[in-house]
């Protein structure tokens, strides 16, 4: 109980010694109850976090009351001050006060600031711009004019530690090409009361950024598709102790399919070849090809499609390339490819023009006699489609010449080309008449010899009948010639046979003969109704050969009348061409038909 009676003689040299320049409010050691013992009976207490850890650059509010008996009115004004663990709190700089007649500390002056009232027992303490050797221990101390105290015995422990944020980078979820957009770099982080950072860019790609842009955290880009994938940095520094943060993004930009082009490759190990544009490819008919369609760059990926014509096929699973087979090419297998490619953002079309090229095959001549007009049909079957024309001995017969007694006309279907020809004129004996085709890799020809036959039927009958007895003779003498023939065949069998393929090949078989004898009645007064307009043929399709013509016999002649024409019609089907240098001769070998007169 006697500890009460020596209180105020304690509370008096307590109040001696806080006066004394340089001590720190203390209690002499000579059996004097410590601090402890006030603050169990609320003398003076503190209430601070014993430790505080802050990143390097970044700020923290430390939050602090207090407490002391000796503050008891309300008029007296109390200062407040916060020192580095060590410092003479008589002639030291604090860290932080908010006396305005005390010197801070240079290391300290503006980052650190009391920011509580020591009026209202507030001693919270803001620290911004944190830097590593701010680390240490920090002791409060008020004043006033009845109070010096320093609380020793609860100090604040901060720690800086190195910076690990990062800056966030905003970028919108669609990146289009050719589409302006912003990006954004955010330190949500940093403290409005420290620094502002400064802000800087930079790319992989040289297109990314806009020459002369000033360092914002704010970047306009218009990104074209070589920005698709490119890196993007930002980068954060804090001037105000010096340190740089960063983040890096991938840029993800969606555009129209870009750099498409076709492949092929002909026949197996052959390399392939790039196509332009719009170009052409010359085949051969049986080749194999193999199309390939390729894109370069599309996002999000393209899908592909072949089309031909009116053909198109179905669109593939998104990829970056799609194969298209051509097994034993076709001369219908000509025409224009196209590889189309599309995404949601764009469309692109590349094509090749393939040019099947097919032998030339000339089908007729075929006539027919009606009234006084001889009319006769040629076809024709190659790719590249071939053209077709008619000669009456060396004169050409050319289509819309203005000759009333000639008519020519003509008609494509794909690879066949059709040719009808009418005409009325005087004839000669033994009058050539021949269907011409050619194209850029052949040419054919294909006549028929017009003869002119005696008026009379008599001398037609008798010169029939002197044939067929002259028929049966040489049909008799051929029956025996065969069986002396039968033998030798037997013994030069090989012989034989590779002299017939000799013949067979260099001269061209007949495949149709027809002979007939043309008469009419009584001449007409004018030309026949359709020789403005003569009959067009119908082109024949692609696999199946125009009909051939038929001949046909008319009533017999009146006595008076002049000789009319015999024709002969002979239908090579299947001319085979000497030699490739030959290609392009017009001489056609064909047989000859003539018939007695009585």
């Amino acid at each position: 109980m006697w500890w009460w009676l020596l209180l105020p003689l304690l509370w008096a040299l307590e109040q001696a010694q806080a006066e004394e320049p340089g001590k720190l409010s203390q209690a002499d050691d000579g059996g004097v109850p410590d601090r402890s013992f006030w603050a169990a009976y609320n003398r003076y207490t503190l209430e601070v976090p014993e430790s505080v850890t802050v990143q390097e650059g970044l700020c923290v509010l430390v939050p602090c009351t207090f407490f002391h008996s000796g503050l008891q009115s309300s008029t007296d004004t109390v200062f407040g001050y916060w020192f580095l663990d060590g410092t003479n709190v008589g002639r030291g700089s604090p860290v932080a006060t908010n006396n305005p007649h005390r010197d801070v500390d240079m290391e300290t002056r503006g980052r650190f600031q009391l920011v509580g009232d020591p009026q209202d027992n507030n001693c919270s303490l803001g620290i911004r711009d944190a830097k590593r050797k701010d680390t240490g221990r920090y002791l409060f101390r008020i004043q006033s004019s009845s109070v010096k105290h320093s609380y020793k015995d609860k100090q604040l422990s901060l720690s800086v530690t190195d910076l690990t944020e990062v800056p966030v980078v905003d970028v919108p979820e669609s990146l289009q090409s050719g589409r302006r957009s912003n990006i954004t770099c955010l330190v949500p982080w940093a403290c409005e009361q420290g620094t502002p950072p400064v802000f800087s860019w930079r790319s992989s790609s040289p297109t990314v950024l806009e020459p002369g842009a000033n360092p914002t955290p704010v970047l306009p880009i218009t990104p074209s598709p070589e920005d698709h994938g490119a890196n993007l940095t930002c980068q954060a520094t804090f001037p105000g102790v010096g340190v740089t943060v960063e983040r890096t993004v991938r840029l993800n930009v969606y555009y129209a399919p870009q750099n498409l082009s076709i492949s092929v490759t002909r026949g197996a190990g052959t390399g392939s070849q790039v196509l332009a544009n719009g170009s052409s490819l010359e085949v051969e008919e049986g080749e194999s090809l193999c199309f390939t369609c390729i894109v370069m760059a599309s996002h999000p990926p393209a899908t592909l499609l072949w089309a031909r014509n009116d053909l198109v096929s179905g669109p593939s699973q998104p990829s970056g390339n799609e194969t298209l087979w051509l097994v034993w090419a076709r001369a219908e297998d000509s025409g224009e490819y196209v590889c189309r490619v599309q995404n949601p953002l764009g469309m692109q079309d590349t094509s090749v023009v393939l040019l099947v090229k097919s032998p030339l095959k000339l089908l007729g001549p075929s006539c027919s006699w009606g009234a006084e007009w001889l009319h006769c049909t040629c076809a024709s079957r190659a790719w590249p489609p071939p053209t077709l024309q008619w000669r009456l001995g060396d004169a050409l017969l050319a289509e819309g010449s203005g000759n009333t007694s000639v008519a020519v006309t003509s008609s494509s279907a794909r690879l066949w080309v059709n040719s009808s020809l009418s005409f009325r004129q005087g004839f000669s004996s033994s009058l050539r008449l021949s269907c011409e085709a050619q194209n850029a890799y052949g040419a054919q020809s294909a006549p028929i010899l017009l003869l002119l036959a005696p008026k009379d039927t008599k001398g037609m009958w008798r010169g029939m009948v002197q044939g067929a007895i002259t028929g049966a003779g040489v049909t008799a003498l051929l029956a025996a010639g065969l069986c002396l023939i039968f033998f030798v065949v037997k013994t030069c069998r090989r012989k034989s046979v590779r002299k017939t393929r000799l013949r067979d090949s260099a001269h061209p078989a007949v495949s149709s003969f027809f002979l007939g004898h043309l008469k009419s009645s009584s001449p007409p007064e004018g030309p026949p109704p359709g020789a403005a307009t003569p009959p067009e043929t119908t082109p024949p399709n692609e696999t199946t050969p125009p009909n051939e013509a038929t001949s046909y016999r008319l009533a017999s002649p009146t006595e008076g009348e002049e000789p009319e024409l015999h024709y002969a019609s002979l239908s090579f089907g299947s001319l085979k061409p000497r030699t490739t240098q030959d290609q392009d001769s017009n001489n056609t070998e064909y047989a000859e038909v003539k018939i007695r007169k009585g």
